[in-house]
């Protein structure tokens, strides 16, 4: 009878120990990702005098997911691809749910623009999507919500300088 008092005891010790584990991971992954918010709205870019607030795409992962999956993107905001040396990126509309502008930069001026990206009909085989690149070799790529670049008047050859931290 003793042994299995300590037992239920040493059992119910580990539950409280895994309890308060996972509620530490809980909190801590909250107070990250609230972190992570806080940091992308500093991020921002200036497109000849207009100014977004922008979340960065660095990694193979972040530019391999880029806004797929998102039911939309806020006003005056955008996601921008970062390319260590410049090339010709490929992007393609893949689990987009929404329409995009794409905005091709080269160091610091605009050098193409693709207006009006329709998001893809669902149940569209990824073999049969579009794929957009630049006319020219880019170091970012800063996608906005389709109709942007008009209603903003933005055009290629305008001035970008972008605030990142």
């Amino acid at each position: 009878m003793k042994v299995s008092r300590i037992i239920i005891g040493l059992a119910l010790l580990i539950i409280c120990i895994f309890t308060g584990f996972f509620f530490y991971k809980s909190k801590y992954s909250q107070l990250h990702s609230t972190q992570q918010i806080a940091n992308k709205a500093k991020n921002t870019i200036d497109i000849n005098g207009h100014i977004l607030n922008i979340e960065l795409a660095q990694t193979d992962q972040e530019k391999s997911k880029g806004l797929s999956g998102r039911k939309s993107l806020p006003d005056n905001s955008g996601m921008l691809f970062i390319f260590k040396e410049k090339s010709y990126p490929s992007f393609w509309m893949y689990d987009m749910n929404f329409p995009l502008d794409f905005i091709w930069i080269s160091d610091e001026t605009v050098v193409d623009i693709t207006k009006d990206v329709a998001n893809p009909d669902k149940g569209t085989k990824d073999s049969q999507l579009t794929l957009y690149s630049p006319i020219h070799p880019v170091n970012y790529v800063l996608e906005v919500n389709a109709g942007y670049c008009d209603k903003m008047g933005i055009e290629i050859g305008d001035g970008v300088k972008t605030n990142i931290n």
